[in-house]
């Protein structure tokens, strides 16, 4: 009895610690997440790395690997920041946390954006969002939802298109008001909306707007220390500009200062010094000259920046390319060595029948003369007759795959198919034929055809994109199979299609 008891209170405070553990972690990683990381980026990156080496599980180990590729890349490390988001996206997409398959896809998106690869970012962003797509129903997917329009919106203002950035920040708000999130990342996220929603509204001229928007954007911080206060400073600094309001543009810009001097955000100091230099051009030219100098300092850093990481993605392809071929010869090696054995076995069992008394073959021949019968018995009666109710689910499945763009995956086979509907190939092709009226490879073709053709209609973005990236998106591997698919289906080469769309655009 007195066993038992102890064993009792052991398991009892066992998950009483775990639970303060997890407690504990999720406490320390919304100060850092909220507060910390924008007054004291030393302390966040201390506390982080004690939180990634106390991790319980992976998506703690997820999380703590996500901050520090936060804190990363608001200081400008970006390549350290790169490395973490990788690592964090290589364990989501192994143990399938599709919240986190999406977020460190559109963290990607971001960071490519932000050092100027914008394909790699389309790329990425792309990603974020059929991964997102798969959590639908979710309470997870508003929020990763507004974070992917919040990023489309950006790759319009990095274009200029600030009235196209407008439509898609407003369309963020329709699930802000649907999402109830209190969490300290969902009131960022919808403050950050009104934030940029004031600075697409002051580059288009209504400057009355942009000012309510950003006191909006403030007040729903909550008191929250956060990154995104000297970015609303630093837009209420250029209203005021723009007004001729420069005493109080040079508040604005003192209020937003002491946060690049706790840190090294090269992003806000960029656009901190380029407002300073506006502020004292023709009071002071040389206070101005002085800001101009170091902001376009930075930026020729930033630069050396983008090839460096264009070259390290160049060289990690290479690298997997060569991976990838080691790999091959192994396989093929091995292939090779099997047949060489089947060869061999099958050559011995030629011989030993060869060598069988002649009594024995006529009491085989009978056996064989009934399994072959019995043989065709079964393949007569295995044809393509499936059950009513059978068929209901295969076409609802078949639908339901549909609906999550099964076909785009470059791997797609007969057998993958299969699996993907939870029955066999036979079927999956009869389905098709009698539903869709193709076989399965004139099926992959047509529908990754008119997928592509919907998307570059509806994003003409994508139509200043390469081939081969467009490709990419529609599940080829390869710019000629992608070109001839496409042409077998529309009658015209995709670069024909896309002078097409680019003639109505203008």
């Amino acid at each position: 009895m007195g066993l038992r008891y102890l064993l009792l209170v052991f398991f009892i405070c066992t998950k009483v610690s775990y639970g303060q553990e997890r407690n504990d972690f999720e406490r320390r990683y919304n100060d850092v997440y909220s507060e910390i990381i924008a007054s004291n980026v030393g302390e966040a990156t201390r506390i982080t790395d004690s939180l990634l080496a106390h991790a319980q599980n992976d998506e703690q180990r997820i999380k703590a690997l996500m901050l520090l590729a936060n804190i990363k890349h608001s200081v400008g490390d970006i390549s350290v920041a790169l490395r973490h988001v990788m690592k964090a996206q290589v364990i989501a997409e192994l143990d399938g946390f599709i919240e986190w398959e999406a977020r460190t896809a559109g963290f990607l998106a971001t960071t490519f954006r932000n050092v100027g690869l914008l394909s790699e970012s389309k790329k990425n962003l792309f990603k974020a969002e059929v991964a997102n797509e798969r959590q639908k129903g979710s309470p997870r997917y508003a929020l990763t939802r507004i974070n992917i329009l919040q990023e489309r919106a950006f790759h319009e203002m990095e274009a200029g298109k600030f009235p196209r950035a407008v439509a898609v920040l407003e369309s963020a708000k329709e699930f802000i008001a649907t999402d109830t999130t209190l969490s300290s990342r969902a009131i960022l996220v919808k403050a950050t909306n009104d934030q940029l929603l004031a600075v697409c509204e002051m580059e288009i001229g209504n400057l009355d707007e942009a000012d309510s928007l950003l006191a909006l954007s403030y007040q729903a911080l909550q008191g929250q220390e956060s990154n995104l206060i000297p970015y609303i400073y630093r837009a209420q600094a250029e209203i005021a500009l723009r007004r001729g309001d420069r005493i109080h543009a040079l508040e604005l810009l003192d209020l937003a200062a002491p946060y690049i001097k706790s840190s090294d955000r090269e992003e806000l100091k960029v656009l901190l010094y380029e407002s300073y230099a506006k502020a004292y051009a023709g009071s002071d030219d040389t206070k101005s000259s002085y800001y101009r100098d170091l902001g376009q300092k930075i930026t020729a850093q930033q630069a050396t920046l983008t090839r460096k990481i264009a070259n390290e993605l160049l060289d990690n392809a290479h690298n997997q390319r060569r991976k990838d071929q080691q790999r091959n010869y192994v396989l093929w090696g091995a292939i090779f060595f099997l047949a060489l054995v089947c060869v061999v076995l099958f050559l011995r069992m030629l011989i030993g029948r060869a060598n069988q008394k002649e009594s024995g073959m006529k009491g085989i021949k009978p056996l064989m003369s009934t399994i072959n019968h019995s043989s065709v018995s079964i393949t007569e009666e295995s044809g393509p007759h499936i059950a009513e109710e059978t068929e209901k689910r295969l076409l609802a499945a078949l639908e339901a795959a549909e609906a999550e763009r099964f076909y785009l995956d470059p791997n797609m086979s007969l057998s993958k198919a299969a699996m993907r509907l939870e029955t066999n190939q036979r079927y999956v092709s009869y389905m098709l034929k009698t539903y869709r009226k193709k076989d399965f490879n004139g099926y992959l073709q047509s529908s990754r055809i008119n997928y592509i053709c919907k998307q570059l209609k509806e994003d003409s973005s994508l139509l200043d994109c390469k081939i081969s990236y467009v490709a990419s998106l529609c599940g080829f591997a390869s710019h000629s199979k992608f070109s001839i698919a496409f042409k077998a289906e529309t009658g015209i080469l995709p670069s024909t299609y896309i002078q097409q769309l680019r003639k109505k655009d203008n």
